[in-house]
This record gives structure tokens, sequence and C-alpha cells, in this order.
């Protein structure tokens, strides 16, 4: 992809039609919903293709001329993790990045390139050495199929899949007869093994490599694609030609998707119809090229809670953001308009935001933040949690298993409970809501429903890795919440804990410990929940506070609020001043975020004038209290 890359990178449009959408689109100013902002991460990085979270929380971007890049703790480091010599002409050039699942221990990267002879695309595995590639380490994993002199359409995206197989979208090479030529990979999804051998499961068993490393077929640039946390769900994002762009469901193997004899939905029975699809043009919804999609399902983040579980995905003409909501039906609605230039690569990042990737004003990566008016949802995982078991079974600890229980029986060493303990030392005091949610189900279908009893645990000091039955801390005998467990089907269950964490918190608890037992006596029945040892749907605390209310982007001004003062310089930097009008002594300041979390106690002096320095306030919002939250002294905004 070369600057103008719209041009080449999916369709023959007209030049002037084309600068005619962008300059649209730049003359807008950027929208996104109330208390959204988009923020600039790093900058400097040109044309980028594809961008990645690594295990650790390092971003991994690809630049279209072989470099690939990372931005560690918010800065891009000079040096790039690795120079592939690679052809970057048209849409060549480095288009993929995928980490192995087991890179924590294998140190495994995955890139998918154009040679410099332009022969074919490659994908080669690197192995890393902390911020560098080991020289000597690239092993070739996968020679795809020769390519034409088209330098268009050639996919590149790869991701792993819960099963540990490696997805690849791979593009037809602008000639449509390839998509549905099963002796060749163009113009497919792509299934293999983490060393390129073909794995038992794909759906054309039969035939020469190509065939058998078939998924999917009948698509045209398969640019993005991506899995859902919990449910395996694939998506891939096909860019089409000059009428429809395509968002298709390839999670069953062997789907035909049609092209190039159909784009969008077919009359064909024998082609699979996208999940959804839209128009060019520059209305609302309208694009030309869809670069990136994402299922929103991170394990925290303070995105309201309606977002969880929706399909964020962007395009590249439009520079717009528009999410699905999957569920009941498939319905669209618009996230973002006119954000940063030529968008690909839009991820879900392991703090809860979404990122992606700008090709515009040299290139960059973005990220959207939401900032409370009305306070915010978090999401907390436990700290703790195990299952104990009486009887023989009562030295046991199953601190470290992949699943928890509850179940009451008369029988020895058939009775199980589950303990769990949270850390809300990050929420402030003003919880709204404080749900505890278990993903769980029945084991068998003996009783039809199981009553589960949440009970407080006074002693947080219990560790997972040693808590029996035997050594358990009591818990207290009133009910916390109770909830119905009813079926086979493994689903989220809540217990409403908001009374009892609002307690804890006025009373400056700083961890909540929860015991969970049955009403419901079975002789074989009981309850199975994800542990947080799971990968996915791990036990939460979801927690929603109240913050102070805006209008016009103001804190509403009361009775409460103390007159005579100045705070300077606003916005602040690295420190800020309050200028008292009087001398009435003051003796303490609190200065507390958006979701009602006190960053920082100070003492005053007592002066007419005092510094406050803003280390460890990130940029944003905050308001600040006189003594100990009687009175509202104003707001201060951070920005550096």
């Amino acid at each position: 992809m070369k600057k103008i890359t719209f041009n080449s990178l999916h369709r023959s449009l007209s030049i002037l039609l084309l600068l005619t959408l962008l300059f649209i689109a730049k003359a807008k100013a950027l929208t996104l919903p109330i208390g959204f902002s988009q923020v600039l991460v790093a900058s400097g990085i040109s044309n980028p293709t594809v961008m990645t979270f690594s295990p650790d929380g390092r971003i991994f971007v690809a630049q279209q001329n072989g470099q690939l890049r990372i931005i560690k703790n918010g800065v891009l480091l000079p040096t790039p993790f690795v120079t592939l010599n690679v052809n970057s002409t048209g849409e060549r050039g480095l288009l993929g990045i995928a980490f192995d699942p087991a890179f924590n221990t294998n140190h495994y990267i995955y890139l998918y390139h154009t040679l410099l002879s332009a022969s074919n695309n490659r994908i080669t595995r690197y192995t890393a050495n902390g911020d560098l590639a080991i020289a000597g380490s690239d092993t070739v994993i996968l020679n795809l199929d020769p390519l034409s002199s088209a330098t268009n359409h050639n996919g590149g995206t790869m991701q792993f899949g819960p099963d540990g197989k490696l997805y690849i979208g791979v593009g037809e090479n602008a000639n449509g007869v390839n998509s549905q030529n099963l002796n060749t990979n163009l113009g497919k999804v792509l299934r293999i093994n983490s060393n390129g051998s073909i794995p038992s499961g794909n759906p054309f068993p039969t035939g020469n490599t190509q065939r058998r490393s078939i998924w999917s077929y009948g698509l045209r640039n398969p640019y993005t694609i991506t899995f859902q946390t919990g449910t395996g769900r694939l998506f891939i994002n096909d860019v089409g030609a000059t009428t429809w762009e395509e968002i298709n469901d390839v999670t069953a193997g062997g789907l035909n998707f049609g092209w190039p004899a159909s784009e969008g939905n077919s009359n064909d029975p024998a082609h699979t119809d996208p999940l959804y699809f839209y128009g060019h043009g520059t209305g609302s919804g309208l694009g030309c090229a869809i670069t990136g999609g994402t299922f929103f399902n991170p394990a925290t983040t303070n995105y309201p809670a309606s977002y969880m579980g929706k399909y964020f995905y962007i395009d590249y003409c439009g520079n717009w953001i528009d999410v699905l909501t999957l569920n009941p039906t498939v319905t669209r609605a618009n996230f973002g308009t006119a954000i940063a230039g030529s968008p690909v690569s839009i991820v879900t990042g392991p703090d809860g935001n979404l990122y992606f990737a700008s090709r515009a004003n040299g290139g960059a990566v973005y990220k959207i933040i939401y900032t409370p008016t009305t306070g915010g949802n978090v999401i907390l995982n436990p700290t703790a949690d195990a299952y104990v078991r009486n009887g023989t079974f009562g030295n046991d600890n199953y601190g470290t298993a992949k699943s928890l229980g509850t179940k009451t029986s008369s029988g020895t060493g058939a009775t199980y409970q589950t303990y769990l303990r949270f850390d809300i030392s990050s929420i402030g005091s003003n919880v709204a809501s404080a749900k505890l949610r278990l993903y769980g189900y029945l084991n068998n279908t003996n009783v039809s429903t199981a009553t589960v009893r949440v009970y407080n645990v006074t002693n947080n000091t219990w560790q997972e890795s040693t808590i029996t039955f035997n050594n358990k801390p009591a818990a207290q005998t009133t009910v916390l919440a109770s909830t119905n467990v009813n079926g086979t089907t493994k689903q989220y269950y809540e217990w409403d804990l908001t009374q009892h964490i609002i307690s804890l918190k006025n009373q400056g608890a700083t961890s909540v410990s929860l015991m969970l037992s049955n009403l419901t006596v079975t002789a074989s029945t009981r309850v199975i929940y994800n542990s947080k040892e799971m990968t996915t749907n791990k036990p939460q605390l979801s927690i929603t506070t109240s913050g102070p209310r805006f209008e016009n982007n103001d804190a509403v001004v009361n009775e409460e609020i103390t007159p005579g003062f100045t705070i300077y310089p606003n916005p602040a930097v690295d420190h800020f001043n309050i200028k008292f009008a009087d001398e009435t002594p003051h003796s303490k300041l609190q200065i507390i975020d958006l979701q009602g979390k006190i960053i920082q106690h100070v003492i005053l002096n007592g002066n007419i004038e005092e510094t406050i320095s803003t280390e460890g306030m990130n940029d944003g919002i905050y308001f600040i209290y006189i003594d100990e939250r009687k009175n509202l002294t104003g707001r201060i905004v951070v920005k550096r």
C-alpha cells in the first residue's frame, strides 16, 4: 500500500472520486460518543499495515517497507524488532503478524511478507530476544503460491485460534478465478499448524497441500481476521470491488463466499452470504474498503457495559468506526466519524481500549479512551480463587484448578464451597452498582436448578495455593445474595453485592473475600464455574461508579462550591497552584478522578497559595476537594 493506497488497495475507482472522498472525510470534525476521545499513542510509523499486542502488552506495528516496530510503555522504540527485505510495490510488503500461543516460553513471532523478488508471499517465524529478533532465527513456515505481475489483493492477516492453529487470510492476487480454485491458496482462509504442516479437521482432507490447507474460500482480499474471546467465533473482513464490503463469519470450515460470482448476498445456494455488508459512498455506514475489525470482549474495561460483545470495524476511505450488535439480530450503528485518516487494523487492547493505526500524516497509532461523565464501569478479576471439599478431601488444595464448584451433600467428600478474593482498592467510594458474575452451569440434569448463596469472609489473608476445607476462613452467616443456576448451558450468573461493597468501601476496605455454597442439597449435582486460571470468561466483580455531573464540560456549580479561589495554570503540566482569596486556613486537599478514586491526598500548609504536583496523574479531568470533600473547590485538567 502506497500513500494513496485506497486506489491500489482494493479496486479501480477513479483517483478523482477517491480524493473527493478523502477531502470530505477530512473536512468533518472528529465525533465520538459522549465521554470518548481519540488519543495519540505514537507517531512516526511509516505506512503501517497491521498492528497487534504481544502477550506482554507491547504493541507491534508492521510498516509496509518491512520494518516491524514496537511501541513499549507508550514510546515508539527507535530500533525495529526486525527489518525484512520485502517488495513493497502496490499492496505488497510486510502485511501480517501473529504471536505463538506459547510465546511466553518459546518467543516465536510469525510474519507474512512479500519476498523482495515478488515471486510469492511467505510466512516466516522469528525468535524474539526482548525487543529484538535473534539474528539468524528466521525459519520459513510456508511459501504461498506464486504471484502474478498484479501487486494488489495480497491479504496478509494471521491469528492463532483457540485450537492452537494458525489461520491466514490470503488475497486472490487480483485474479478472481483463484478464489474458486481449490488447488491454490490464493483467495482463501488457510488453517495450518505452527510448523506449516496440515492439521486434521480441515474441510478438504485430500488432494495437494494447498487444497488440504484451506479453511474457507471464495474470498477477494481478506485483509483482517479476528477471533472472539470466549466463543472462538471467527470473522474475516473481505475488501470488496465496486459495490460491497463484507464481514464474513468463517467459524465453520469449508464455506464458499462466492467471489468472483457474487459480492454481498448471493442467489446461489452454494454460496454463503456475509454476516453483514455495506455499500460504497459517503453517507452514514458507507465507505470503500473495510480494513479492520475487532470483537470487544476485554477482560477489563471502563467502557460502558453496553459495548461488551460488540464488533467494531473501520473503513479506510470513510475514516469512521462503526459497531455491530450481533444478538439477537445483527444491527449497525456509527461509533466515530472523521477519525485519524486512512485507518487500518483496529484491535482491542489489554487495557480495555480500542486501538487503530493511521497511514495519514506520517503514520501513527491511536487509542480510543473513555472518560465517564456520570461514573463508569470497572470489571475486576479475582486476585485469588479456589474451591474446597470436605471429608477425606478436607486437606486437599484446588487453588490452581481451571474450575470452581459448589455443592451441598450429606455424602463424605461431596460438599464443595468456592472462595474468591477481589482487590477493590482502585474503586472509589461512589459505588452505584456491584455485581459478582460467575460463568457456570449444572454438571448434569438430575435437578433443574440449584440456588447458590454468597457470604462475606472477613479474613483476606488466605491464599489460593494453600486453602483447604480444613483450614478455610470462616464465612459470616448473613446471606449477601442468592441466584438460581438453571440447566447445563454455560453462561454468566450474577449476584447483586451493591450494598455490601458500598459498606466495605465506607469502612476503608481494600479487599473483599466471598464464599459461595449451594442451598439445594443433591447427591450428585454441583455447579461448576470457570476460575481465574481459565483464559476466558473468568470470574468478575463488575462495579459501576457514579461521578460528577457535567453540563457543557463544566462541573455543575451549586451552593457547596467554595468561592474565592483561583486554580492555575489550567490545563496543568507538572504542577498547578491554588490561590485563596482570603487567609482562611485549609488543612487537607483531595484530588479525585472521574471514577471517584482518590489520586492524591495532600496535607496543606495553611498558606494563601499552595503548589500541587501532578505526579502520578494521567492526562484527564480531576476534581479538587478541600477539607475531605466537604467543599468542591473546582476542576483541573492535566494535559502533558
